[in-house]
């Protein structure tokens, strides 16, 4: 009873932050004079920016609801509210706000700090991540991935750690290509993919459930490795 009373009371404090979320997202809209889809805030405010804050709320309840009322859910909760913030820009302008990579930098630093006894797990995942990426981003000169999704993976890494920072980016290009090839098959075809809210769904994803995929995973190398030593 009283884990359903604490989601609830995350759910309408994330509504509230949801207010401010909105306004955030709006001054994004058509960052660097690239918006598709909304030019002002006026155009993103009229179609869904209303939404925004109910979305924030509902994501602020499951983090509640699947971690409890505890500091790491409050870290998730303005992780959420930043990654939110980030998919909609992305999405309409194909950049991603220097700010809110920043911002997550700084929150993944806090929580290194308050987290100490697992240091090595987020200085490696903020180098072990964000590295190999920036290595792809050189190599390829900006084709395959933007320099802001390079950030935002370091810090995802720094926030959640070596393998469930590799999962997100993993899980995030898994979902790119499924969608991209429903709108192939549709008809429609991106000339430029953004990876940003792809990585933001496999950041939640992962960090509230990425301990459950990381067990899943373990117990799959496992077998793997058994069924190869008695084949041989």
């Amino acid at each position: 009873m009283r884990m359903n009373f604490a989601w609830v009371v995350a759910a309408v404090v994330g509504i509230a932050v949801g207010n401010i979320v909105k306004r955030i997202t709006g001054k994004y809209m058509n960052l660097g004079g690239r918006g598709r889809i909304w030019q002002t805030k006026a155009d993103f405010e009229r179609t869904v920016g209303s939404k925004v804050r109910y979305i924030n709320g509902l994501l602020y309840g499951l983090i509640v609801a699947v971690h409890g009322s505890n500091l790491e859910s409050g870290f998730y909760c303005l992780m959420a509210s930043a990654l939110l913030i980030l998919a909609f820009t992305d999405w309409n302008s194909y950049l991603i706000p220097p700010e809110i990579n920043l911002f997550l930098f700084c929150l993944g630093l806090v929580h290194l700090v308050l987290d100490w006894g697992e240091w090595p797990s987020y200085l490696l995942g903020a180098a072990g991540v964000g590295i190999p990426l920036w290595i792809v981003f050189e190599i390829s000169k900006g084709r395959s991935l933007g320099g802001g999704d390079v950030k935002l993976m370091a810090a995802v890494g720094l926030l959640l750690g070596f393998w469930r920072g590799t999962f997100t980016f993993l899980i995030a290009c898994m979902a790119a290509a499924f969608i991209q090839s429903l709108c192939l098959s549709a008809g429609r075809k991106e000339k430029i993919i953004a990876l940003g809210p792809y990585l933001a769904v496999g950041t939640l994803f992962m960090a509230l459930w990425g301990e459950v995929c990381l067990s899943y995973f373990r117990k799959m190398m496992r077998w793997a490795f058994c069924v190869k030593f008695f084949t041989l």
